[in-house]
């Protein structure tokens, strides 16, 4: 066994304590995805986007019905590296591009989960099955 792999089982295995969490950052993008595909004709046209310009708004559904697989969906609810750059790049390379994005983000995927009780309460029960696996 490696170095590297031994590292790596070790701190995997070890008892980990959370500091702080945000629930709605944690949610299971998988079952977010089946509660997004299952409910997409609830879900609304547009939600407002202020901290893109006064009159921003994001198209959620078209944005959802327009995913074909769970990567699709990871692409506009989940942050990467390469949005921050994009829209930076979009906003004339201002900074605050992270946070647009991530607001975009949520944007997109919070109307999914928006009133749905059952919904909140697997989600949550999944982040704790996700910590408990990774001996949180």
């Amino acid at each position: 066994m490696s170095t590297t792999t031994a590292a790596y089982n070790f701190f995997y295995s070890a008892p980990k304590v959370e500091l702080h969490i945000h629930f709605d950052g944690a949610f299971d993008v998988d079952f977010l995805y089946q509660v997004a595909k299952r409910d997409l004709d609830q879900l609304p046209e547009t939600v407002p986007a202020p901290w893109n310009g006064p009159d921003a708004t994001i198209a959620v559904r078209s944005a959802i019905a327009a995913c074909q697989s769970k990567e699709d969906f990871e692409k506009i609810t989940c942050l990467g590296a390469e949005a921050v750059v994009a829209k930076r790049l979009e906003n004339g390379g201002k900074k605050g591009a992270g946070l647009a994005c991530m607001l975009d983000c949520f944007a997109i995927f919070t109307p999914v989960v928006q009133g749905k009780r059952d919904v909140i309460e697997e989600m949550a029960f999944k982040v704790c099955e996700r910590q408990y696996r990774e001996n949180v």
